[in-house]
């Protein structure tokens, strides 16, 4: 490293800088005149480290730096030489002199720290020496001839420490500038800057671009040793802000910095604006994410790792990533691959007037322009960078989105290695996203505390990350982020919709009712009512229609015809608004309540609710019912009455749903939905033990039985291999009947497989066999003590993550009953109400498909001046948001 800067820091390329070795001592034991030389060495800016734990003079020096009491004790023993006064003085005054400048002096304990880590603590000690050069003791203490006493000169430099040895400026500079002519031991600058024309900056530029090879790197490990890192840092730097050059060669330190995963520089030289080009993005994920084993090469890499992971979600985009050839395509993989992992799509809209800097494909493209944060954010997600990554989203927009995108996505990585069994690296991932999520989660704390109103805009406000649009509610409600929703600036947002910004109050509300009928009428909360008694008057119709007009004789009358075609018509136009709320159809604003996403997601993330299970049951059973009754008529209409009967049986379950929004009954219907779930998982278990135990019953029973399927489906015999042990779970014990000593009908049963072929009415008569009764008391014992207990604490289990968590449970479903009922009617009003919708939709353009901007209302495009102050006020609010994530952040660093 040393030969590459003097080569591009000479007299003849820039001139009046000069670079000199840089010198570290390393104190290993040594004795009492070694600590006069080190004494010496430090008061003239040579940076020593010390080996503690290696004896004398080493754990002497790292002691009376520590505290000054036992010097006497610890000489003797250590030394083991006799002082008189004159040496002990001497011994003490080197010490003295010494602690006059401790900051030059570092520790490295054999014991507890890595032993990687000491090629790091010389480059940095070597940096603490250049960078303090002109920091001196106190004028009262003794001082050397090369020292001058700092008080005579005020020095406007004030430097403090920031993590990893590094130091900085109060305003953000790496180290300091030499102003002074003194001499000093490391290198000096004595640059005039008035010497340095336009042709020689460029000149500058144009080495450090090009002295490290046609890759890009600045750190090549032909040339460098990790203690160059901070050496080049630290000097790099300095020539770059000497020359004025940090803007057009900064992204090279940058670029390093993000490579070497050193925070302390990267946030300095973002302060400065630097910001690393579109080019350098491939070099990134290619010199941190590419496999050790087979580098850049996809097809080739079967390593578990990172790059596995974005190969098994899209292979194609996961090879652009590293690709240097075609740069846009190689931006736009990592997103394409991280929207794919979260079963987004890119289509929708995208406000040029709002949101300019966000449609990255609409600006125009050359490789040198600055890359934009939210492609170094992403980067940073992949190649597991925390704390580069909290940096970057700190620096960039819309805080709150953004946080939560990265927590689902690290999320689904986590997930995806945990599914290679890869838990370290799912660890790491987990640890990431929590860091995310937390964060998230107080910024939209301190957001609401501090203004309620802006919050509340902020959720609403569409936001488009990585190709995907969508607000932050609606982000978090999709990915099921309990938390964030049941926040209280969530469900102030979801007061405000419920109850259309009335007063949420009876006597208020009430008197809403004639202030503003229409928008009282119109609320969800209204909507929900009139739906469910409309729902009540379906079934009491299904019930008398079901209870008594199956059959002909009575359907004749008119009446029962008006019961049976109400429940048609009214099933008819609840399919119709489930579709609607499935896709999101007739939303008046792009991303209101569903984001944009495949198909096959929409329809996943449906069926994923319980409700929605039920209800799709429910008009199968109806719509099957139907068929069989009107295409497949009997005399007695015996199955479509059964039909018929079990869909108003499952209609009654969905009513159910009607107590969701009581606060008092909500958490108990969560609780029976969490205990069905565990209910069938154990049913699946209990199926495979009551085949095994019934297949030995009639194996036995039964032995050499010819014929098992023949007949009806009802009079198959694994009916019987069933019976038996299914009825035993609740205590019948069919002990004569397992004896061999009678069957079910006595008179009827018969020994003979031909007899039972010959009339299909009759039964064999079970065989003797004790084994069956041994058996039988063996599973009794095992169902009833075992497998029912089992599911009792399952229950258990299940009752008490529900109570702990009820409350956020709860908010959760209220988001999908308020946001559903927003733009849902009432069937069956909305058969007549949905030809107006479809017709005012095509007129003017505001069907989902078509509303492309939140800027639009029906009627067109608002004014210009409308939209201005539209964009003045979210950029209030993306302002709003930053200010907090940076406090937010400052609070949790500092509380970590």
């Amino acid at each position: 490293m040393v030969s590459i800067f003097t080569s591009l820091t000479t007299e003849e390329h820039i001139p009046g800088f000069v670079m000199h070795i840089p010198i570290v001592i390393i104190l290993l034991e040594g004795d009492v005149d070694d600590i006069k030389h080190v004494a010496e060495a430090v008061h003239k800016n040579v940076p020593v480290i010390v080996i503690k734990g290696s004896g004398k003079a080493a754990d002497i020096i790292l002691d009376f730096l520590k505290s000054e009491e036992n010097l006497r004790s610890q000489a003797a023993l250590l030394f083991g030489l006799k002082f008189n006064d004159d040496h002990f003085q001497e011994l003490e005054k080197n010490l003295h002199r010494l602690k006059e400048r401790p900051w030059m002096v570092s520790e490295f304990d054999t014991e507890n720290d890595d032993p990687l880590m000491f090629p790091k603590l010389v480059g940095e000690a070597v940096v603490r020496g250049w960078a303090l050069e002109e920091v001196h003791e106190s004028p009262a203490l003794p001082e050397k001839s090369e020292i001058y006493d700092i008080s005579s000169y005020q020095n406007p430099n004030v430097h403090k420490e920031v993590p990893n040895g590094s130091l900085v400026k109060e305003n953000g500079n790496l180290g300091s500038e030499n102003k002074h002519d003194k001499p000093v031991v490391s290198w000096s600058m004595e640059t005039h800057k008035d010497e340095v024309t336009k042709d020689k900056k460029v000149t500058i530029a144009e080495k450090l671009l090009t002295s490290f090879g046609n890759e890009g790197y600045i750190v090549d490990s032909k040339f460098t040793s990790p203690p160059s890192l901070p050496l080049y840092f630290y000097v790099g730097y300095q020539v770059l802000q000497e020359h004025s050059l940090l803007m057009d060669c900064g992204h090279i330190l940058l670029l390093e910095a993000l490579k070497s995963n050193r925070t302390d520089y990267v946030k300095v030289l973002m302060d400065h604006g630097v910001s690393v080009k579109m080019k350098d993005i491939p070099v990134l994920y290619k010199s941190t994410i590419s496999c050790p084993k087979h580098g850049p090469k996809v097809k080739d890499c079967n390593c578990l790792g990172m790059m596995w992971l974005m190969k098994s979600i899209n292979k194609e985009e996961a090879e652009r990533c590293f690709k240097k050839s075609d740069v846009k395509k190689g931006l736009l993989a990592p997103q394409t691959i991280c929207r794919e992992l979260l079963d987004y799509q890119k289509k929708g809209y995208t406000c040029q007037k709002i949101l300019p800097e966000e449609n990255s494909e609409e600006v125009h493209f050359q490789e040198s322009n600055p890359a934009n944060l939210e492609d170094i954010l992403l980067w940073a997600l992949y190649a597991n960078r925390p704390e580069i990554a909290e940096t970057v989203w700190l620096r960039g927009k819309n805080q709150l989105m953004t946080g939560l995108v990265c927590y689902e996505t690290l999320r689904k990585l986590s997930e995806e290695a945990d599914n290679v069994k890869e838990q370290n690296l799912s660890k790491d991932l987990m640890e990431h996203a929590q860091m995310f999520y937390e964060r998230a989660l107080e910024i939209l704390d301190s957001m609401f505390e501090t203004d309620s109103k802006k919050t509340l805009k902020i959720l609403e406000d569409p936001v488009t990350i990585w190709g995907i649009t969508s607000n932050p509610l609606t982000f978090a409600y999709e990915n099921f982020m309990y938390e964030f929703v049941a926040k209280p600036a969530s469900q102030k947002n979801l007061n405000k919709t419920w109850y259309s910004g009335q007063a949420p109050h009876l006597i208020p509300c009430i008197k809403s009712v004639f202030n503003k009928p229409g928008k009282v009428l119109t609320s969800p909360l209204s909507k929900y009512v009139f739906n469910y008694f409309l729902f009540l008057t379906m079934l009491i119709s299904y019930s008398a229609f079901v209870t008594t007009s199956i059959g002909t004789t009575y359907y004749v009358r008119d009446m029962a015809r008006i019961f049976e075609y109400y429940v048609y018509f009214w099933g008819f136009g609840d399919l119709l608004e489930e579709f609607f709320s499935c896709f999101g159809i007739f939303h008046e604003t792009a991303i209101e309540g569903k984001s944009y996403r495949s198909y096959r997601t929409i329809v996943k993330r449906y069926l994923n609710n319980f409700w929605n299970q039920v209800d799709i049951l429910s008009y199968e059973l109806l719509i099957t019912a139907l068929f069989v009754r009107h295409f497949y008529p009997s005399e007695t209409f015996t199955i479509s009455r059964r039909m018929f009967s079990l869909s108003l049986l499952i209609m009654y379950l969905r009513f159910l749903e009607a107590f969701l929004m009581i606060r008092s009954l909500g958490p108990t219907l969560i609780m029976i939905k969490e205990m069905l779930k565990d209910l069938f998982g154990f049913i699946i278990l209990l199926f495979i033990v009551i085949l095994g135990v019934g297949f030995y019953y009639h194996a036995n029973l039964w032995p050499d039985h010819v014929y098992f399927w023949e007949g009806r489906w009802t009079d198959w015999r694994i009916w019987k291999v069933i019976y038996y042990p299914y009825w035993q779970l609740y205590g019948e014990t069919f002990n004569d009947f397992l004896e061999g000593n009678s069957g079910p009908c006595a008179e009827d049963c018969t020994i003979t497989n031909f007899t039972v072929s010959s009339h299909g009415s009759g039964d064999r008569c079970p065989q003797e066999d004790w084994t069956v009764g041994a058996v039988s008391a063996l599973y009794m014992l095992f169902s009833n003590l075992l497998l029912v207990n089992l599911v009792i604490a399952m229950f258990s289990s299940t009752y008490e993550r529900v109570t702990a968590n009820a409350e956020n449970l709860w908010r959760f479903e209220r988001y999908t009953v308020i946001m559903n009922y927003k733009y849902r009617v009432p069937s069956p009003v909305n058969l007549v109400y949905t030809v107006y919708r479809i017709y005012r939709c095509i007129k003017s353009g505001s069907c989902r498909k078509y509303r492309l901007c939140c800027c639009c209302e029906y009627g067109g495009p608002n004014k210009n001046k409308k939209k201005e102050k539209k964009i003045k006020k979210q950029e209030l609010r993306q302002k709003f948001q930053r200010i907090m994530a940076h406090r937010v952040c400052d609070q949790l660093n500092l509380t970590n």
